[in-house]
């Protein structure tokens, strides 16, 4: 009977053992932490882009359509900048001007911004533009641009004109 006990007792102990290594075996090593992704829905302001637009412009009375070319920085949400823009309008006459423009970001899609500079008309000698714009970034590159400016004649006031433009950009 003696041995019969120890038989048992035996098996019990490798039992309790076995069931003891199994739970063992259940536990599981925690997930590794990872990094959260970060999804960028704001529009990138800085660097270079092209862009075209229509105008309006008051003195004389016409439209066109023009091209620019510029630049952006961001020190924070400020925004600097420089612009070259050649209009060719309907009454067979041009303009050209330099501008720098000194803003603001308002969301991460939007900028305000005002700008001055030098410019010169294909009619008169030349003006100086002053002017605000608004630019919304649309898609990954593209924003879509509003601006009004007031053209001071340098030769002849009765000249000065106001000039409403709306354009799309391409940031690259």
């Amino acid at each position: 009977m003696r041995k019969l006990s120890l038989a048992l007792l035996a098996g019990s102990a490798l039992m309790a053992m076995g069931s003891v290594a199994s739970a063992a075996d259940l536990l599981l090593d925690p997930p590794a932490m990872q990094e959260p992704t970060v999804i960028d829905n704001g529009f990138n302001f800085d660097g270079m882009y092209i862009g075209g637009f229509i105008a309006g412009q008051s003195v004389p009375s016409t439209y066109g359509l023009g091209v620019n070319l510029g630049v952006n920085a961001l020190s924070d949400a400020i925004l600097f900048g420089g612009e070259l823009e050649l209009t060719a309008l309907s009454n067979s006459t041009w303009s050209a001007q330099a501008t720098g423009k000194i803003g603001a970001l308002v969301t991460e899609n939007v900028a305000i911004y005002a700008f001055s500079g030098i410019g010169a008309h294909s009619v008169n000698d030349g003006y100086v533009p002053l002017g605000a714009g608004l630019e919304f970034g649309l898609t990954d590159g593209l924003s879509l641009k509003t601006e009004y400016q007031h053209n001071f004649d340098l030769s002849n006031s009765a000249q000065d004109a106001d000039v409403v433009k709306i354009g799309l950009n391409w940031h690259f």
